[in-house]
């Protein structure tokens, strides 16, 4: 029974992890020495825009939105010098804004938003720590001074604690890569969206090393 509920575990179309042993729906909870919690929590990507819209929900207002995208190719040309060298990722942001204005930015997107595997994204509170975050393979992370909220809603959505939670991330070997593309809905990319959310009020914050 344990094999059959972790086969159902569904990955965004943008997302490749070769070995899903042991990944299944979840959450586990670590408390900071700076005195929020951090809650990690694996999703199915069938069921990502339902939680993570439920989880923002909880964020206190007046908050804001985050999204980050990978640098475009020719800027990513001219900052890297060697292979090695790291990829980057361009930041923007959206101030000031309520749960209602960012879901329907969210939902008007929300292909992209959820299957796309470089985009990144999130929701905050600008009181304390309080944000929701989709970061790679769309891993979800909650960081919070007060996660009882979270907690509550999780246990509704009847989300199992595990510790330790077993993330794709623990998969990943030489021999078990995972891996992640971009996408096109309906003749749009990533690069599309910002430009549409920029139009919206959303603005670039800083390029950082991904």
């Amino acid at each position: 029974m344990l094999k059959l509920f972790q086969s159902k575990f569904k990955l965004a179309a943008g997302v490749s992890v070769s070995n899903l042993d042991g990944i299944s729906e979840g959450f586990s909870v670590q408390p900071t020495n700076q005195g929020y919690s951090v809650i990690t929590i694996n999703v199915s990507a069938d069921k990502l825009q339902n939680i993570y819209l439920g989880l923002c929900a909880l964020v206190a207002a007046p908050a804001y939105a985050i999204v980050e995208i990978p640098t475009n190719q020719a800027d990513e040309i001219k900052l890297r010098e060697k292979p090695t060298d790291p990829l980057h990722k361009d930041v923007y942001y959206l101030d000031g804004i309520s749960f209602d204005i960012y879901k329907q930015i969210f939902w008007a997107y929300s292909q992209l938003f959820i299957d796309d595997g470089g985009v990144t994204f999130g929701f905050g509170s600008h009181t304390g720590r309080d944000e929701v975050f989709v970061g790679r393979y769309k891993l979800v992370h909650i960081y919070a001074d007060s996660p009882e909220k979270y907690l509550q809603y999780l246990k509704l959505q009847k989300y199992p604690r595990r510790e330790p939670l077993r993330t794709v991330f623990d998969n990943f070997s030489p021999q078990s890569p995972g891996s992640t593309k971009a996408i096109t809905v309906n003749g749009k990319t990533v690069y599309d969206l910002i430009e549409i959310l920029k139009q919206k009020g959303f603005y670039f914050a800083e390029r950082r090393e991904s």
